[in-house]
């Protein structure tokens, strides 16, 4: 059979629309793995390592204008031990305004204003157990004004924090803790 130029050109459009549903497939396929649960993994900013590189200094700290000082050190040997470094989570995943060095001012009254600062990053990856306490006795003291009340990171240290749940199903590992 005798190809005309119209049935070459024809071909040529079925190849082109053939290649173009291939490169979509596969974008589309790259878009959708990984877990729901899954912490978004750090493309850009230093590693954990170079975090590490200060912050395992003992001495690290902030001192806030009423005096208070907070602690920033990691302690390297629960960090890689914790979750999070479990996970590859990155530190700037977490702390993303500090990616940048030297860091810009972290600017905070107190230790607990910058607890506060810093704990709605979580809801970031674990949005269901953020918004599960939005109606616990916990939340509903701070609604009230009760600057003491616990927040994620009162119990749930991320630097040290080790899995809490069954990575297979989710179900929460039940510990007896008396």
């Amino acid at each position: 059979m005798r190809q005309t130029p119209q049935s070459l050109q024809y071909a040529g459009r079925l190849w082109i629309l053939l290649i173009g549903i291939v490169i979509l497939a596969s974008v589309l396929l790259g878009l959708s793995t990984g877990s729901a649960d899954a912490a978004p993994l750090s493309q850009e900013g230093p590693g954990n390592e170079v975090c590490l590189g200060c912050h395992s200094n003992q001495d690290l700290s902030k001192t806030f204008p009423n005096g208070e000082a907070l602690s920033l050190y990691i302690d390297e040997s629960k960090f890689i031990q914790a979750v999070h470094w479990q996970e590859e989570v990155a530190c700037v995943d977490c702390h993303q305004a500090m990616a940048e060095f030297p860091h810009p001012e972290f600017a905070v009254q107190t230790v607990r204003d910058a607890k506060f600062k810093l704990y709605t990053v979580c809801k970031e990856c674990h949005l269901e157990r953020y918004t599960s306490v939005l109606d616990s006795v916990h939340q509903t003291a701070l609604a009230g004004g009760e600057e003491n009340a616990a927040i994620c990171t009162d119990c749930h240290n991320p630097h040290t924090q080790t899995r809490i749940t069954n990575k297979e199903t989710g179900e929460i590992y039940w510990v007896r803790i008396w």
